[in-house]
């Protein structure tokens, strides 16, 4: 797997993970983590990758599940 594509499965894990805990903090942060030390690439709100991800609200996973 390449960085990039790396990185992007990350961003979605994480988008997903905090979507469903409200408590998270709502920023989805993105660290290349190699023997030589760690680097951030990527801060996102939630929100934003939210509608990045899922323009169309019905298509969510979510969508139609009561909310408890």
């Amino acid at each position: 797997m390449s960085v990039e594509d790396a990185i992007e499965l990350g961003r979605r894990a994480i988008y997903h993970a905090t979507f469903r805990d409200c408590a998270s903090g709502g920023t989805v942060s993105v660290y290349h983590v190699t023997e030589d030390g760690w680097t951030k690439v990527r801060g996102d709100d939630v929100t934003e990758l939210h509608f990045k991800y899922y323009p169309d609200p019905a298509a969510h996973p979510s969508a139609g599940t009561p909310v408890v």
